[in-house]
């Protein structure tokens, strides 16, 4: 065992015996020495336990953490949380594999942006033939998401981290109190929990990372990944961050995606002044009992209420930009006074 790792790479896995050898090895082949890995296996029942014990007796800086399958996955994670020797853990899922240069280039972000609670990379979807369009346009819009404040602006439209591709420094984790299990998706949940608690993120323009996809994933079977669970993690993100209980909030969009997050902030309290909507067949109409406005009566609107926030709720593809476009022109500025919601 090294005595004392530079970083810790957690990998949980369950029944993950087909792609875990070529994803210890991707760690195995870093440029960086100095790491740990503190593999997790959650009650495999394939021979993922043969797999790791062959890699381990090769191997001192791998190390076995052995759970029940009857553990939930976030005290999986939270068992591999509070076991890392070092003071940042880099996440990995068995199934993926890592640049051999990510490690290193993960150290020296974290030692030049001491700023930073959460470090990562461009990722590349494989393989090919098993990449849907909307998962591809995803993690396109999620690689250009690189510097903290564009992590800011985007975070409460999507996940803009992938998470097996994060290193977190291990003191930032502990200060929010680690992962949290509930009806939502855990890692989506800590990075919002993360930013609300004023830590910052930074991705550098190049690929660290291999994202596998395949239908067994926990992200496309579980309903934590469902756009109610999403919505509920911002909203109670949004609250929290803008202490929304405390000023009057208006809503761009009245459609799905505005209704959904207008409820879930009635719900905690929020005084909602108006939804605005650009369809002639809403205007004049009410949603939760609030007034649908023409889209162009938004600047007299701040102009009234200079105190309120606003949040951009249109799920056309293509039309956040307009959004945008609008909120600045009624004089809102992104995200001090205003953010955009998917």
């Amino acid at each position: 065992m090294i005595r004392d790792p530079k970083i810790t790479v957690f990998m949980p896995v369950r029944d993950g015996a087909e792609h875990l050898a070529d994803a210890i090895e991707s760690v195995q082949n870093s440029t960086c020495s100095t790491w740990e890995l503190c593999i997790a296996n959650h009650g495999s029942e394939d021979e993922t336990a043969e797999i790791i014990a062959r890699f381990r007796a090769a191997d001192d800086r791998i190390r076995v953490q052995d759970h029940p399958r009857t553990l939930s996955f976030v005290e999986v994670l939270e068992a591999g949380r509070r076991s890392a020797r070092s003071q940042f853990l880099a996440r990995m899922d068995a199934d993926d594999l890592m640049h051999r240069d990510r490690l290193l280039n993960d150290l020296r972000m974290l030692e030049s942006h001491p700023d930073a609670a959460v470090v990562t990379s461009q990722v590349e979807l494989f393989p090919r033939e098993r990449i849907q369009e909307g998962m591809n346009l995803y993690v396109k819009w999620q690689n250009n998401v690189l510097s903290p404040e564009d992590h800011d602006r985007e975070i409460w439209i999507e996940q803009t981290v992938c998470n097996p591709a994060a290193t977190f420094r291990t003191s930032a984790l502990e200060a929010i109190g680690g992962y949290r299990a509930g009806p939502f998706p855990e890692d989506y949940d800590l990075f919002v929990r993360l930013h609300v608690s004023g830590h910052r993120f930074i991705k550098r323009g190049e690929i660290g990372h291999y994202w596998r996809r395949h239908q067994s994933s926990f992200s496309v079977q579980s309903t934590n990944f469902s756009h109610d669970a999403f919505a509920g993690v911002k909203a109670e993100g949004l609250f929290q961050k803008f202490d929304l209980g405390k000023k009057p909030v208006c809503i761009l969009g009245s459609g799905r995606h505005g209704g959904r997050m207008a409820k879930l902030l009635l719900e905690r309290g929020v005084r909602i002044d108006a939804f605005f909507d650009v369809s002639p067949i809403r205007i004049g109409k009410t949603r939760h009992g609030i007034t649908i406005r023409k889209q162009q009566d938004l600047a007299a609107y701040k102009a009234e209420v200079p105190n309120a926030f606003a949040i951009g709720a249109v799920g056309v593809r293509g039309r956040r930009k307009v959004v945008r476009e609008l909120l600045v022109e009624a004089g809102f500025r992104e995200p001090e006074d205003a953010v955009c919601i998917a």
